[in-house]
């Protein structure tokens, strides 16, 4: 069963007695919160998992669960991503069996849906990006992934610099407020960061790994693609962020910080 703090009791107490509409928007924010905080607790349990078998030493944590989960702690990612050798793939199962799981196959390849049974929101997203060592500009490191709840895991994981460089590569294609967000996060936890970043994208054997961008890094391209989600920030956001950081705080920073890392 889920358990249900009063601060949730209350929220659907005061949904219930709100007009139809305000009280289903109210009733979908409370569900949303407990099934992340589910979502949160069946990470916890893989990560534990992996740290008492063999196999887990073998895979590094990155992604969003790496970001927030080990540095930012600005929002909750809804899957794990790792690096590894592609064996580890073969022995996924062997981990969701030990640690008493569902594990089926996830809708692209490498990826799986891991589910604990008995419980009514059933799945978090597990993605294996099967890497090798040679892609990295840095070795991964130990860390300690933190839940909202403040469980604190062990890890391995890449450093938040070489994290941060992976998420401006993203930048150079798809664009979202996301990617944005948690660009602009990283930046902002320390001085030195920028340097660190830049220093990785300078690297010869950065330009040729795998999370090297497909199109050279284009920093007016990424500054118009950030002013043209103004209108729609708080919506596409909401989901993700609580609070949502101010657009305009964050169009400032990166319009100073983006062309610094400008490829063109």
């Amino acid at each position: 069963m889920v358990a249900i703090d009063y601060d949730t009791v209350s929220r659907l107490n005061r949904a219930s007695r709100a007009p139809a509409a305000e009280g289903q928007q109210m009733g979908q924010v409370v569900m949303r919160r407990i099934v992340a905080r589910e979502q949160a607790e069946l990470q916890a349990r893989v990560l534990a998992g992996l740290n008492r078998l063999p196999l887990g030493r073998y895979l590094t944590l990155c992604g969003g669960a790496a970001l927030h989960g080990v540095y930012l702690h600005g929002r909750q990612s809804k899957g794990l991503d790792f690096f590894g050798p592609h064996i580890v793939v073969m022995r996924f199962r062997e981990l969701a069996r030990g640690l008493d799981l569902d594990l089926r196959p996830g809708p692209t390849a490498n990826t799986f849906l891991i589910a604990a049974p008995g419980t009514f929101f059933p799945e978090v997203q597990v993605g294996l990006r099967i890497r090798t060592r040679a892609d990295h500009r840095t070795l991964p490191a130990p860390g300690i992934f933190q839940t909202p709840s403040g469980k604190q895991i062990p890890v391995r994981t890449l450093p938040l610099a070489e994290l941060l460089a992976i998420k401006l590569g993203l930048l150079a294609g798809r664009q979202r407020p996301l990617d944005y967000v948690d660009f602009w996060m990283g930046l902002r936890s320390g001085s030195e960061t920028l340097q660190e970043v830049k220093a990785i994208l300078d690297d010869p054997a950065w330009s040729s790994g795998t999370y090297a961008p497909t199109r050279p890094f284009n920093a007016a391209r990424a500054v118009r693609g950030l002013r043209g989600r103004g209108r729609r920030w708080v919506k596409s956001l909401a989901d993700d962020l609580h609070p949502v950081p101010p657009f305009e705080q964050v169009r400032r920073d990166l319009e100073a910080w983006l062309p610094r890392f400008n490829c063109t």
